[in-house]
């Protein structure tokens, strides 16, 4: 199982074969019958509001083919003293995949930790991937 929790969980070497694959699926929405999530069910959890990653993730789950839930951490028991540990287990019995967007890093580290299903960082103090692509292409990168 592997969890993306910041830029080194994907080793250099395998980085322009990731996003060769993501601008290929991005050419091709609506054109493909994605279902490489088929049958899963993805959390999306926020502890900070957000439009885009919200959106973008939802998006992307839906359209390879799995079930994303969106999962505000106001609305869960975590937001009333539940441990990290108890809700990633509960959530490992449901879910395939949890998204998380939060404050403290060391969160993510927990549930990759005590959880059993995969954990990506959608944005934490210490890592935001999607800018931090941005910056990857802006550096004169390529996505062929």
């Amino acid at each position: 199982m592997k969890h993306f929790l910041q830029e080194t969980d994907i080793p250099a070497d395998e980085l322009d074969g990731v996003f060769s694959h993501a601008a290929r699926l991005k050419q091709q929405r609506g054109r493909f019958g994605a279902d490489v999530l088929r049958g899963q069910s993805w959390g999306l959890m926020f502890f900070k509001k957000s439009t885009r990653t919200r959106v973008s993730f939802h998006v992307g789950v839906a359209e390879l083919g799995g079930t994303p839930i969106t999962l505000n951490a106001d609305d869960l028991q975590i937001s009333r003293g539940e441990t990290v540990a108890d809700t990633a287990r509960v959530l490992s019995r449901y879910l395939h995949g949890l998204v998380v967007r939060c404050f403290d890093h060391r969160l993510l580290e927990d549930f990759a930790v005590t959880g059993k299903i995969p954990i990506v960082n959608a944005l934490s103090d210490f890592f935001a991937p999607l800018p931090d692509l941005r910056r990857y292409l802006h550096a004169g990168r390529t996505l062929e």
